[in-house]
């Protein structure tokens, strides 16, 4: 029997956050709409999805842990909405993370989803994952940018 590996760098990058990108739109809209015909909340939907992984006890964030959190979730949007979609920059002792969510709002709305339904999602969703890591996130959308605002948790909080 012989054995092929599949090596993920055959399709050049760009090619393959194209492809991603798609997948990625279309398969969030269709969370989306499924969490709607079940009357969910954005909330609700959220906490349905979502399994975050906790630190290890005694583990606290911090300002690595806060960075490194904040460019994940930036390259997770541009795999999601285009790098030239989203911008993150440290303001202080937090970071802000915009992506224009234009793309994803066409593919929302071929499934009858409002963006502001996705905006609430996606920041229940990055809420749950930041509490058990230390890291508050506030969400927030204008218009087709979405908002996130990382910062750590103050410690009676986490």
């Amino acid at each position: 029997m012989t054995s092929n590996h599949v090596s993920i760098d055959t399709l050049p990058t760009e090619e393959a956050a194209n492809w991603l990108q798609s997948h990625l739109t279309t398969w969030t809209a269709y969370a989306c709409t499924l969490a709607q015909q079940g009357t969910l909340s954005p909330e609700d939907a959220a906490r349905l999805f979502m399994q975050p992984v906790p630190l290890a006890a005694g583990e606290r964030a911090d300002a690595q842990l806060l960075e490194r959190q904040a460019r994940q979730s930036a390259t997770v949007m541009a795999l999601m909405h285009g790098a030239s979609n989203v911008s993150l920059e440290r303001e202080g002792d937090s970071w802000l993370l915009k992506a224009t969510l234009s793309v994803l709002r066409e593919h929302l709305k071929a499934w009858h989803v409002e963006l502001a339904f996705f905006a609430r999602w996606l920041g229940e969703q990055a809420r749950l994952v930041g509490l058990t890591k230390g890291i508050d996130y506030t969400t927030w959308l204008e218009g087709d940018v979405l908002h996130m605002r990382l910062s750590l948790l103050e410690p009676e909080q986490a």
